[in-house]
């Protein structure tokens, strides 16, 4: 960091020479200011966005797990009515086999 000193024996033109000079870096620090300042509004909207389609994807993905299980479960419901079915028809099989032995 610069530094600007006014003596009291500078004369009028050096003092307006140092003010101009203070004047010009502070102006050239507060454009840095400003460039760090929009850099890091960027970065955050980026961030918030990333956030949100993280956010969507994980929704979007609970949708498909849900969809899973209610698959597994009507699945699981049809193998349940399967086995029931066979377990009848060798029921009905073995009573046929007995009736035609009879």
């Amino acid at each position: 960091v610069n530094e600007y000193k006014i003596d009291s024996t500078f004369d009028d033109d050096q003092r307006r020479k140092a003010d101009g000079m203070a004047l010009s870096h502070c102006k050239q620090l507060n454009n840095e200011i400003d460039e760090t300042l929009d850099r890091t509004l960027m970065m955050c909207e980026q961030s918030s966005r990333i956030g949100a389609d993280t956010c969507d994807q994980l929704h979007d993905q609970r949708a498909v797990i849900r969809k899973i299980h209610q698959n597994v479960h009507e699945t699981s419901e049809i193998l349940k009515d399967s086995e029931r079915s066979i377990q009848n028809t060798s029921s009905w099989k073995k009573s046929v086999v007995n009736f035609i032995r009879g």
